[in-house]
């Protein structure tokens, strides 16, 4: 496998944290852009600096012409240092919405970005891919955001499925994909011989209650196996109200200090500590 500089922007995401592991394991140089999309130098550096760049930044809660602006802004800069430098590759995370819900001020967003990067493909060696990616769920994503699915797995994981936050009759139908499957999918997108390339990233679908009773039954969860990796996940949720956390004391030394939060008998996912190392300049260390 060649070994790229690889840029990714929105790298302290969900699947950006998620992408940077995977990348980082199959030995490429991951630079995670941490500046302001909206930004010409500090994009133009990233774009310069790297051969393929994924762009997942995006903003999709605010007001409608923030979200229009640094989603457009953003992208438009990139596309168009890319296109300046030549031979680079953007890889741009689209969404199903806009499909679903073109009218969303995300949807008209991300849809002007598809064409911004599309317009680029085959010009000065560069080459684009676009994915439309459905909701996207797994280990990190945030409840009580953007994720119905973290939300309902919280919930379920706290034992109280009853309360889940279901507006209206939940038959609506929504398509959920494991953030595994995403990262393979745009992993894979390295090999990309021709200029352009556009394709769905799509899932299993559920409506809202469907979702909710898979969710709070170990049977139906069980038959879904990243369903069940995100509800292991908030395994410490399960703790509330049904054991009482133990207090363990602090062992120090001149060395640093360790102390145990939480032992394994009280949680389904292992031990917790917190462990401090004091600089090596202030350790003693006596001659043998």
């Amino acid at each position: 496998m060649t070994t790229r500089r690889v840029g990714i922007t929105g790298g302290a995401g969900f699947i950006g944290r998620h992408l940077e592991a995977s990348l980082r394991e199959k030995d490429h140089h991951v630079i995670c852009f941490e500046g302001d999309v909206t930004n010409p130098d500090e994009v133009r550096r990233l774009v310069a600096d790297c051969e393929v760049i994924f762009h997942l930044a995006g903003r999709n809660i605010g007001p409608e012409d923030e979200i229009l602006r640094v989603n457009a802004e953003g992208t438009r800069l990139l596309a168009g240092a890319a296109a300046a430098l030549g031979d680079r590759h953007i890889v741009f995370s689209s969404s199903n919405l806009v499909i679903r819900r073109p009218e969303s001020a995300y949807a008209r967003s991300k849809l002007a970005g598809e064409e911004m990067i599309a317009g680029i493909a085959g010009s000065n060696g560069c080459r684009a891919s676009l994915f439309r990616i459905a909701n996207v769920y797994g280990p990190g994503s945030r409840p009580f955001y953007n994720s119905v699915v973290a939300t309902f797995c919280w919930y379920a994981a706290a034992g109280r499925s009853e309360e889940l936050p279901i507006h209206g009759d939940g038959n609506q139908v929504v398509e959920f994909v494991p953030v595994g499957e995403v990262v393979e999918i745009l992993s894979a997108s390295l090999g990309q011989a021709e200029p352009l390339r556009r394709a769905e990233i799509s899932g299993e679908a559920f409506s809202v209650r469907e979702l909710g009773e898979t969710v709070s039954d170990p049977k139906k969860r069980a038959a879904h196996p990243a369903l069940e990796a995100q509800f292991q996940s908030y395994g410490s949720a399960r703790l509330t109200g049904q054991k009482e956390i133990r207090s363990y004391p602090i062992h120090t030394r001149a060395s640093g200090s360790f102390q145990e939060l939480l032992h394994e008998d009280e949680t389904s996912f292992g031990q917790l500590s917190v462990c401090t190392i004091a600089p090596l300049s202030l350790i003693h260390i006596s001659e043998p």
